[in-house]
């Protein structure tokens, strides 16, 4: 800076690159980093003695487009919300165990209040903070849902299934969830998991039903080849179930 003609004047600009701690701050912190070369003076002044004006102190109604703009955003929220489970869950499962999961509790309570004191204790949300929603009791990050803990390791399970190994089941779950730690979550899941080597040498059982008439689907699934077999059955009993896997393997 120089002073020239008794106005002062910008002789250059200088700028450097975010440490590796600071790119990790969130947007509105690295506002406040800008300012801190700054020394403000502030002067405080009375309302008594500060008369307002009508046309600043007189709220503008919301407009139509206003309106519009934020029932479009309601609507994808609410899209995302149901559209980000994965098939094998559903949107009350996540409802339910998000209510029972402490942590996201405390997510949705910083979400709706102003004291920004509560997320201190959400390390794993402070940083991604204005990122976060929620719709309904469920708590998203952008178009993702944070799963809450008790549906972590099925998700992860249900992403696994198809034996796509580690990166391709980090992928899957990335464009569906989010939870804190979801790499590390999924590598420690899948370290050393074996692969069956032919087919039929492992098969995932399970049924589906009941449908109308009382039938039930047995459903068999080789891990290898993920060739899946579906019989009808009427009951759940042993003696149905073995009658009809008998059935399949002779």
């Amino acid at each position: 800076m120089y002073v020239f003609n008794g106005v002062t004047e910008t002789v250059a600009y200088g700028s450097r690159s975010l440490t590796a701690t600071e790119g990790r701050y969130s947007q509105i912190e690295k506002e406040m980093l800008a300012i801190t070369a700054y020394t403000f003076t502030t002067h405080h002044q009375k309302g008594s003695s500060n008369p307002a004006d009508y046309i600043s102190r007189h709220p503008i109604q919301h407009t139509e487009y206003e309106q519009a703009k934020a029932q479009a955003v309601e609507e994808h929220v609410k899209f995302v919300a149901t559209h980000s489970i994965p098939k094998a869950m559903s949107l009350e499962d996540v409802e339910r165990a998000t209510k029972q999961d402490a942590e996201l509790q405390k997510v949705l309570k910083a979400l709706t209040t102003d004291d920004n004191t509560l997320w201190n204790d959400l390390k794993g949300y402070k940083n991604i903070k204005h990122e976060i929603t929620s719709e309904n009791g469920v708590v998203l990050r952008n178009n993702k849902i944070i799963l809450p803990k008790s549906l972590q390791k099925k998700a992860i399970e249900l992403a696994h299934r198809g034996h796509l190994g580690m990166v391709k089941t980090k992928q899957l779950l990335r464009s569906k969830v989010w939870f804190p730690s979801i790499d590390k979550m999924v590598e420690l899941e899948t370290e050393g998991t074996e692969l069956p080597s032919a087919p039929w040498e492992n098969l995932d059982i399970d049924f589906a039903g009941p449908y109308p008439g009382g039938k039930y689907l047995l459903i068999l699934i080789d891990e290898h080849t993920r060739y899946p077999i579906v019989e009808v059955i009427s009951a759940l009993d042993a003696q149905t179930v073995t009658k009809k896997l008998r059935h399949i393997f002779d």
